[in-house]
């Protein structure tokens, strides 16, 4: 199975750049470049996650 196969397989569709394996502060910058989130006073990334991630009160 190709790369673009197996990213395809994970709903990931014509993407422009991959990053794999990059230091905490690498992603960090990337997701701030991209309006992802931002950084609290304290120097931690904060970000909205949506309404859909907690888990379920039925997940044991």
């Amino acid at each position: 199975m190709s790369i673009g196969a197996a990213l395809k397989g994970l709903g990931i569709i014509n993407a422009t750049a991959i990053y794999r394996n990059l230091p905490p502060a690498r992603l960090v910058e990337h997701a701030l470049r991209r309006g992802e989130g931002l950084l609290c006073e304290t120097g931690a990334l904060v970000v909205k996650t949506g309404k859909y991630t907690g888990r379920s009160a039925n997940d044991k």
